[in-house]
């Protein structure tokens, strides 16, 4: 008759074994808490170790090591036991580790970091668990054995309950905008106020990217606690695991996409340098759709965007969307999948930059049911001319007066044809439309420029200032131009009004003085202008029939 077995013997060893493999593994997990302001994020870091990190590293070496003591020994087989010593030799490594980073009178003078003392212990870990929680026990073969029970597997299950809780309580958040450093970035070299804790640059010429979870975050979700839309410094991010979430937060599922911008969301020039990233992001990611938009402009949130943005990103990636006011029952909201850009566009190599205005250009087409391309009627070129006309400030002086000189030179040109558009007057696809059609664009430098990124490629733009921006707005009236070369554009020159009182304030008060002219309204030299035309569309001519049509058709356009 088979000797009797005890129940216990069977389940309440390897539930041990279990919760020890399950130790090992969370302890990493809780040291990394008190890795101090998310030092994971910068692989260059060089900040020296905190004793009181290493004195908690030391505790929680001795307390699984207490736990795997507690281990009964005798009922291993000679593996199993031999893998059980190596375990607790790998832990005795990683103590002798840390002590080594104290002297006698706990000062610091080893640059070791708790993580390097847990690869150190833990080298050969997953080998020695895998043995001892995967082999065979004495007891298996020696039914007749009494049961030795050793830890109580509840005991381990309240341990893991209470290290749970303590993980999601801490979860270190830190302000959106760190006012230590600049808001403006000149370089990709230079750091920038929001979410300052991330390192990165750009990668193969795309956007500087940060996506949670991933190895970048040593897989925990991004969250966000604050819905300040005044104070960025009151608003704050932190990172968490997905199993270990700050209490009562929200998880929102699907990918969503998070950005922050030095001015705004309604100006068509700012909105889209801030956001088409997310077109490149796309295009490189399987043309993936996101779920959801969240937006902020010096760390503080944002609940709107112009209409203009909103149905370029709707063409770019494939779905509607509204900036989220995370108005949720909890304050703190995790991301299931987050992807970040602080930059915008800065950063992107040239050829990164055509590629996507290009696929821009031709789903938003697609999206308005813009027919692409130039027509000729037989052997004639038609040459569309477009005069955009600004409401309000920084307008023409004599807005009939330029039309007329436009429209005589146009006379004088075979095949050429003259519109004049007042930009507040059409929708969001007549604008889009217009721009498809249109050769040469002649316009005040503005806003309404942005749209040439609809043009097609090889066409000319005119574009005409108020007097003193080239001595006092710096390189911010030079955007056009790149925007230009960007999308295979000739920038055909600029007409700089002379005319007008100078500054009353000293040369030095570039600022001031840039105040002053600003929203002037332009004057135009009519000799200067028609010679100007004419010459630019006897360019265009010549430049045209050699290149034709290079647009590319419907059936082309990336993620259709």
């Amino acid at each position: 008759m088979a000797a009797f077995r005890h129940p216990a013997s069977q389940i309440v060893l390897p539930l041990s074994i279990c919760a020890v493999v399950c130790v090992v593994f969370l302890i990493f997990f809780q040291v990394w808490v008190f890795e101090k302001k998310w030092q994971w994020v910068s692989v260059e870091s060089e900040s020296p170790v905190d004793p009181v990190r290493i004195s908690n590293g030391m505790l929680f070496f001795r307390w699984v090591e207490e736990k795997a003591q507690q281990i009964d020994a005798a009922a291993l087989n000679d593996t199993n036991a031999r893998a059980l010593w190596e375990l607790k030799e790998s832990l005795h490594r990683g103590l002798v580790c840390l002590q080594a980073g104290l002297d006698s009178e706990g000062i610091v003078h080893s640059r070791n970091p708790v993580t390097a003392c847990l690869r150190k212990a833990f080298l050969n870990s997953d080998t020695q668990l895998d043995r001892i929680s995967n082999g065979k026990t004495k007891r298996q073969h020696e039914d007749d054995s009494p049961p030795k029970e050793g830890m109580r597997t509840e005991d381990f299950r309240n341990e893991m309950r209470n290290l749970g809780e303590k993980l999601r309580q801490a979860v270190h958040f830190l302000e959106m905008k760190d006012t230590r450093e600049q808001g403006v970035v000149q370089s990709k070299d230079d750091r920038t106020w929001f979410m300052s804790s991330l390192y990165g640059h750009p990668e193969n010429g795309n956007p500087e990217t940060f996506s949670f979870p991933s190895q970048q975050s040593r897989e925990r979700l991004l969250c966000v606690q604050g819905r300040n839309t005044r104070d960025g410094t009151k608003n704050s991010y932190g990172f968490a695991w997905k199993d270990y979430l700050p209490l009562n937060a929200t998880i929102l599922p699907g990918i969503t996409l998070v950005a922050d911008n030095y001015y705004d969301y309604f100006n068509p020039w700012h909105s889209m340098t801030a956001l088409l990233s997310f077109a490149a992001w796309r295009r490189e990611n399987n043309c993936k759709s996101p779920r959801r938009l969240v937006l902020y402009h010096w760390g503080e949130l944002v609940t709107d965007m112009g209409s203009w943005i909103s149905n370029v990103l709707e063409a770019s990636l494939g779905v509607r969307l509204q900036p989220d006011p995370l108005n949720y029952q909890q304050e703190i909201v995790c991301f299931e999948q987050a992807v970040v850009h602080r930059r915008g566009m800065a950063g992107m190599s040239l050829e990164k930059l055509k590629l996507v205005l290009n696929m821009v250009r031709c789903m938003v087409r697609k999206f308005c049911r813009v027919e692409a391309g130039r027509h000729f009627q037989g052997k004639l070129l038609t040459m569309n001319l477009t005069l955009l006309v600004r409401s309000g400030a920084r307008g023409f002086k004599n807005e009939s007066g330029v039309v007329t000189v436009i429209e005589k030179v146009c006379k004088n040109v075979e095949g050429c044809k003259f519109t004049v558009a007042h930009i507040a007057n059409l929708s969001f696809c007549e604008q889009v439309e217009l721009m498809s059609r249109t050769d040469v664009l002649i316009t005040v430098h503005g806003a309404q420029m942005t749209n040439m990124m609809f043009m097609t490629t090889g066409s000319s733009i005119m574009e005409m200032f108020p007097k003193g921006w080239l001595e006092y707005a710096g390189n911010g009236q030079y955007i056009y131009k790149w925007l230009a070369d960007w999308i295979g554009l000739q920038h055909e020159g600029t007409w700089r009004d002379p005319d007008g009182p100078d500054c009353p304030y000293p040369s030095t008060e570039q600022l001031r003085c840039f105040f002053v002219f600003k929203d002037s309204q332009i004057a135009h030299n009519e000799t200067y202008l028609s010679a100007w035309l004419s010459q630019v569309l006897e360019k265009l001519e010549g430049r045209l029939r050699i290149a034709g049509d290079k647009d590319i058709p419907y059936s082309e356009c990336p993620c259709e």
